[in-house]
């Protein structure tokens, strides 16, 4: 009797959301600031890369929180013709979150839009710019308008707002 020989079958897309994931959290590392970024649920079955960071160190100024997470979620559902993200920055202390969203809600905004979330309800959402690109290089075009962004949020009154300079990431 010859030898015997097993073929495996592995499913073709969790093995590129594995490596997408694993080089969103090696290239996330490498920003100023982060202390750790880690898998969500787990390295095993990832679906979001959670970075957590020292926000003065990211922007590279004085900035009125504490340690802060950025959330990268990818994913690529069928029959769409580019991938959906979202890409979030969260700051508990505040209960403040900004992100751009291509997830396929809010059509009337285009393919991407940013919001901005504040005390658990969203305050702000607007059109934002569509990077058709690969997702490592959305991921660099994003967090080059955070660091722009976030910094500079209108915070008079009660509410915070988006800069109207177009920092948003806007058309």
């Amino acid at each position: 009797m010859g030898p015997v020989c097993f073929i495996l079958l592995v499913n073709r897309g969790n093995l590129t959301r594995h490596q997408l994931y694993r080089d969103v959290s090696d290239r996330i590392q490498n920003e100023p600031g982060c202390d750790v970024a880690y898998y969500v649920p787990s390295r095993v079955r990832p679906q979001r890369v959670v970075a957590e960071f020292e926000p003065e160190l990211l922007f590279g100024q004085q900035y009125a929180a504490g340690t802060c997470r950025l959330e990268i979620e990818f994913w690529f559902p069928d029959g769409v013709d580019h991938e959906r993200y979202r890409i979030e920055w969260v700051e508990p202390e505040r209960n403040l979150g900004v992100g751009w969203h291509q997830d396929g809600t809010h059509s009337s905004l285009g393919p991407c839009h940013i919001q901005l979330e504040y005390r658990g309800r969203t305050v702000e959402r607007e059109r934002a710019e569509f990077p058709d690109r690969h997702p490592l290089n959305v991921l660099d075009v994003r967090l080059d308008q955070l660091r722009s962004l976030v910094p500079n949020l209108d915070w008079e009154g009660e509410t915070p707002s988006l800069p109207s300079s177009g920092l948003a990431g806007g058309p």
